[in-house]
C-alpha cells in the first residue's frame, strides 16, 4: 500500500517517494484492492518533474563517486531498480517485475507517457494470491500485516517507520518551511484501500462502506512528508464469506495487537 505498496515494484517507488519529496514535485496516487478469495491488485499512477529526476540521478551519482574515492562499494538495496522507477520506460519497468511473476505478480497494464517537463506512468499489477505474494522480498519491508480477529473481521495494519527524531525536519518552524516550499511545493502521495468487506473501523482520515484513503500533500499540510513516513494505516473490515491469509509481519505484532488485533 506504500510506497506504498513498489518496485523491483515496492522497494524502488517507495524510495522514489522519499527521494524525490527532497529533490522534486512527486504526485503518486496508489490504490491496493482486496478480494475475498485472496487475490486483488495495485493500481499506481504518478509523475515526476524531469528537474527532479535529473537532481536525484546526479545526488546518486555523487554517492556512488565518493563511496569509490573513500575505497567502499556503493551501498546495495533497493537503489540499482530505483532508476528504472525515476526515468521510466515500459521495457525497463517491465524487467525490473518480471522476477516476480513466480509470487503470482503480474501486470495488466502499463503506460509511460514522456512529456516535455514530466513524465507519467500508471502501472496495474495483479496477485493470484496474498500469501504467496507476501514471501516476495520487498514484502517484509514495504508490505502489511492481516489478521482475523476473534469476532471473524480482519483488521489491516502496517505501522509508520520509526524515525530518529533527531534528523526529522522541524516543519514547524516557518523558516523551514519558507526554504523547503521551492522544492516540496506539489508533493503529494494518495493511498487507498478497498477492503473486500465493509469497513468497521479504520484511522483514515477519509473512508467510505469499502474504503480508506489517506493523503499526503505539502501544499496543505507543512508536516506530509513526515507524516507520510510515520503514520500508522489501520482497517477493520467485515470478514464474511472472506478468505483470506492470516500475513503477520513480526515488527508489526506488538503494535496490531494494541490496535486491535
Amino acid at each position: 500500500m506504500m510506497n506504498t505498496l513498489l518496485q523491483r515494484a515496492a522497494p524502488a517507488l517507495a524510495g522514489l517517494v522519499l527521494m524525490t519529496a527532497a529533490s522534486g514535485c512527486l504526485d503518486m496516487e496508489q490504490t491496493l484492492t482486496l478480494r475475498r478469495d485472496g487475490s486483488g491488485q495495485l493500481d499506481m499512477e504518478y509523475s515526476i518533474a524531469r528537474e527532479a529526476v535529473d537532481r536525484i540521478m546526479a545526488m546518486y551519482r555523487l554517492k556512488t563517486d565518493l563511496a569509490r574515492a573513500a575505497g567502499e562499494a556503493p551501498a546495495e538495496g533497493a537503489e540499482p531498480d530505483l532508476p528504472v522507477f525515476l526515468d521510466p520506460d515500459e521495457a525497463g519497468i517491465r524487467a525490473a517485475l518480471k522476477p516476480y511473476e513466480p509470487f503470482g505478480i503480474t501486470i495488466e497494464a502499463l503506460s509511460v507517457d514522456a512529456l516535455p517537463a514530466r513524465k507519467r506512468v500508471a502501472l496495474k499489477l495483479h496477485f493470484d494470491d496474498l500469501a504467496k505474494a507476501a514471501e516476495a522480498d520487498f514484502f517484509p519491508e514495504f508490505g502489511f500485516s492481516l489478521f482475523r480477529t476473534r469476532e471473524g473481521n480482519y483488521l489491516f495494519f502496517r505501522r509508520g517507520q520509526t524515525v530518529d527524531t533527531d534528523t526529522l525536519i522541524d516543519f514547524g518552524d516557518p523558516a523551514t518551511i519558507q526554504m523547503l516550499a521551492p522544492f516540496l511545493a506539489g508533493f503529494r502521495v494518495m493511498i487507498q484501500v478497498f477492503a473486500p468487506g465493509a469497513v468497521l473501523d479504520t484511522n483514515a482520515p477519509r473512508s467510505g462502506r469499502y474504503t480508506a484513503t489517506w493523503e499526503f500533500d505539502f501544499d496543505r499540510d507543512p508536516n506530509a512528508f513526515t507524516a507520510l513516513q510515520t503514520t500508522d494505516m489501520k482497517i477493520l473490515f467485515d470478514g464474511a464469506d472472506a478468505q483470506l491469509p492470516q500475513i503477520r509481519r513480526t515488527r508489526e505484532t506488538r503494535a496490531m495487537q494494541a490496535a486491535g488485533g
